[in-house]
């Protein structure tokens, strides 16, 4: 059991992050004040009876954001956060005892929310970054090097630290822009839905390319299980474990709790296919002190699925629609949530679009046997549909190769191919 001590330490650690919250509502040229007339409200803590303050908009999420000992911080950037600071007090006279290396563990309509050792505070860009050569958007998860000075309401970001393990998508525009969502990603959970329809399997192979391109392990999430019967289940769920081949990892799980315990033939079948069931299985996913990404379009149930992960109801749901029994859009802001007994998670808005350029390192990730045989094909520019001699195509009829897998991975091939002359030169260089 968790002391006291221990206890009363994090009840002050949630406060800072309600206080950072609550400040900066509003900013207008660089000028901020906090927004009259918010309702507020306040929760105990029922071993401490320690009572906080907070506003109705950050009431439940407040108080699952992590704290900074909740991550791990690599030697690599230990180390460089150290030369940074050295350079910021020598070069740029910034007082060494003011600065901290902190974390982004939140991004909406005000300033970044930073974790530091020492506070969590909103912090305001510095004229070094917003003037560097180098990366000056801060993203969910980046590691910076931020000030916080004394009699000074928020906190100065001065260096962004280079990143590892970035979740990226191609913006579909003639210079091809890349799109940041998150950085530090250690796991990608791609949450697919099931709908009357069965799974978006197209779907859930093209996040998985993204998300192993980007240099990240991955699992798919198949939510809302409940809504489909077993036969339809057993189908689907077949096709899906013959399509990834055992190589990345599959999880079932429904916000209907009574469904998930009652449902004995679901997870017998489940556990007959090496698939995993509910929300503790995805749980020991996340291991502590790691971060994962839940990656999905809108709908899909990645906010079902983080209350039912947290087992309050933090996050906003919106109501399915009728015609389709599709889930609506709700998350507008990037926030990074401290799982129970786990790591920490980043929640996103949904994507629509995750258009493929330049991905083939993530291809051959995902269809490791298929990008082999590719060498072997008789012809050097073969399209893989009706070639003689295609070594990928002869792949049908082996037994280790789904052959609806082989559709799918031609068709994400060409895709690549026909948008990769939007790519400039420099920056295909990344994947070749």
């Amino acid at each position: 059991m968790k002391s006291l001590k221990h206890k009363v330490a994090k009840k002050a650690h949630q406060k800072a992050c309600i206080d950072a919250c609550e400040a900066h509502v509003l900013h207008d040229g660089g000028t901020q004040r906090r927004e009259s007339g918010v309702s507020s409200d306040a929760f105990t803590d029922v071993d401490t009876g320690i009572s906080v303050e907070c506003t109705s908009s950050t009431a439940g999420l407040v108080t699952f954001f992590p704290s900074f000992n909740d991550f791990f911080v690599s030697s690599a950037i230990r180390e460089v956060a150290a030369r940074e600071i050295r350079n910021l007090s020598s070069e740029h006279h910034v007082a060494e005892d003011t600065l901290f290396l902190g974390k982004c563990i939140s991004l909406d309509r005000g300033f970044p929310l930073i974790c530091t050792k020492t506070a969590t505070i909103r912090c305001e860009f510095s004229a070094l970054l917003t003037k560097s050569k180098s990366e000056k958007n801060v993203v969910v998860g980046d590691w910076l090097i931020v000030g916080i000075p004394c009699n000074h309401e928020m906190g100065i970001m001065y260096k962004i630290l280079p990143r590892v393990h970035t979740v990226s998508r191609w913006r579909g525009d003639s210079r091809a822009q890349m799109q940041v969502l998150a950085a530090h990603v250690d796991k990608v959970l791609l949450v697919q839905p099931f709908t009357r329809a069965g799974l978006d399997l197209a779907r859930i192979v093209r996040t998985a390319v993204i998300a192993q391109d980007c240099g990240c392990s991955c699992a798919v999430v198949c939510t809302k299980v409940d809504r489909v019967g077993l036969s339809q289940y057993k189908d689907v769920l077949m096709t899906l474990s013959a399509l990834l081949a055992t190589q990345i990892e599959i999880v079932v799980s429904s916000q209907d709790l009574h469904f998930m315990d009652t449902a004995a033939s679901y997870k017998e079948f489940a556990a007959e296919h090496g698939v995993h069931w509910g929300a503790s299985e995805i749980l020991q996913l996340v291991g502590s002190k790691t971060c994962a990404m839940l990656l999905g379009e809108s709908g899909a149930g990645k906010s079902s699925l983080l209350n039912l992960l947290l087992k309050r109801p933090v996050q906003r749901v919106g109501s399915t629609r009728s015609k389709d029994d599709s889930g609506r859009h709700t998350t507008v802001s990037r926030q990074m949530i401290a799982l129970p007994s786990a790591g920490c998670i980043i929640d996103c808005p949904g994507l629509r679009t995750l258009p493929l350029m330049g991905h083939e390192a993530g291809l051959a990730q995902t269809f490791p046997l298929l990008t082999a045989a590719v060498e072997h094909c008789k012809f050097r520019n073969c399209s893989h549909k009706k070639e003689p001699g295609c070594a990928v195509r002869a792949l049908e009829s082996s037994q280790h190769v789904f052959s609806g897998s082989i559709d799918i991975y031609v068709a994400l091939l060409d895709e690549m191919n026909s948008s990769a002359h939007m790519l400039d030169k420099d920056i295909s260089h990344r994947y070749i």
